[in-house]
């Protein structure tokens, strides 16, 4: 890991690293940052799911590369993609990172049925910043949901499910 000091209004540039880097902004607040640069190759474009954040042809080439990078493996990323970002987890911390334009534009165009055909093959680099600790769920927790689960279900609610649309991939796209 490499420390950096950076005044305030100025950008860093970073070597791609396989390990975070942990950058000083001003005197209190340090920053690590993991730069990553995926590429989209044809299988993950034609194995992925449109309209399915769990498994779209960019959270499956995110997962593969960072797995490559950072030595972990996938299902402990717990990757996630969507119209304003990637988030995962790494090392107890969770991470964010803003999607660049052009992921975006072919992200929606991925989950067009009559415009998935133009995406093709692409590389992009990414930036991923160190957010909060990730608090797991107690036993006692999950019991308490577990029960409300079951007292929803004898009360006659109906089952609570995911709809996957394209409005709610694509939130936030301006």
């Amino acid at each position: 890991m490499t420390q950096l000091t950076l005044k305030l209004g100025t950008r860093p540039s970073f070597k791609t690293s396989p390990r975070p880097e942990k950058v000083s902004l001003g005197r209190s607040k340090r920053v690590e940052i993991l730069k990553c640069t995926v590429y989209v190759i044809q299988s993950d474009i034609d194995g992925g799911h449109r309209c399915d954040a769990n498994r779209c042809m960019h959270k499956v080439a995110i997962a593969r590369t960072l797995s490559a990078t950072l030595k972990v493996e996938i299902s402990s990323l717990r990757v996630r993609v969507d119209a304003t970002g990637i988030r995962f987890h790494y090392k107890g911390r969770r991470w964010h990172a803003v999607l660049p334009r052009k992921v975006k534009t072919t992200l929606i165009a991925y989950d067009d049925p009559k415009n998935r055909h133009t995406v093709k093959p692409h590389a992009y680099t990414f930036q991923a910043i160190r957010g909060a600790k990730v608090i797991s769920i107690t036993p006692e927790r999950q019991e308490q949901m577990y029960d409300a689960h079951l007292a929803r279900v004898a009360a006659g609610e109906p089952e609570r499910t995911r709809h996957r649309s394209l409005r709610s991939r694509i939130v936030g796209i301006q």
